[in-house]
């Protein structure tokens, strides 16, 4: 898409987000892009016009400018050598010394559909450790012990099955909990679950 394409569609009132998820691109990348080329969003006008005194660049594609790889020379940050490093695979230039390891790597920003994903993902993780780690993690538990309001008691009488009671009866020995303790925890999470 043309630089001047991409003007002339926001200037008849397409918006900035529909035209890039169509190029599969972010908004901030093609805003930077303009800018870099020496464009400025003018906010009173809402659009964007050319800023610099110079003549505007004879209308280049958009996508092109931001595939362009990366300069095959770049400034190394090192104090002991200052002088320009190459990163192509052609011989070291005399005077430099040689960085076999380096390579250009050209990094294209992601794209909408991309970063939906990435979010689902890491929401998804977020949401199962947590309930999986909550239940084999035996220091939350005993921190969750630790954090239990001390209020007036009240005694009741429950029915369960053999099975599960003995179970109960050999996680409390084993784990060295209180049965009240671990009951309490068991009935808050069953009632804060079903509740809402």
């Amino acid at each position: 898409m043309l630089v001047s394409e991409l003007l002339e569609r926001l200037d008849h009132g397409e918006n900035m987000k529909e035209i890039c998820s169509h190029l599969n691109l972010s908004p901030t990348t093609i805003q930077r892009k303009l800018k870099k080329l020496g464009y400025t969003f003018n906010n009173s006008s809402r659009r964007w016009e050319w800023s610099k005194t110079d003549k505007e660049p004879s209308n280049p594609n958009l996508l092109e400018l931001i595939n362009k790889p990366v300069a095959s020379h770049v400034k190394s940050n090192s104090p002991n050598n200052s002088s320009k490093v190459n990163t192509s695979n052609s011989e070291v230039t005399e005077g430099e010394e040689s960085m076999n390891s380096i390579s250009s790597v050209i990094h294209l920003p992601f794209t909408q559909d991309e970063i939906q994903s990435l979010k689902t993902i890491i929401r998804e993780w977020k949401q199962g450790s947590q309930s999986k780690e909550q239940i084999h993690d035996h220091a939350a538990l005993y921190e969750r012990i630790k954090t239990l309001k001390q209020e007036e008691k009240t005694r009741k009488t429950i029915v369960i099955n053999q099975s599960i009671g003995q179970a109960f009866d050999e996680f409390t020995t084993r784990e060295k909990v209180n049965k009240s303790d671990v009951l309490h925890l068991a009935l808050e999470d069953f009632i804060k679950k079903y509740s809402s």
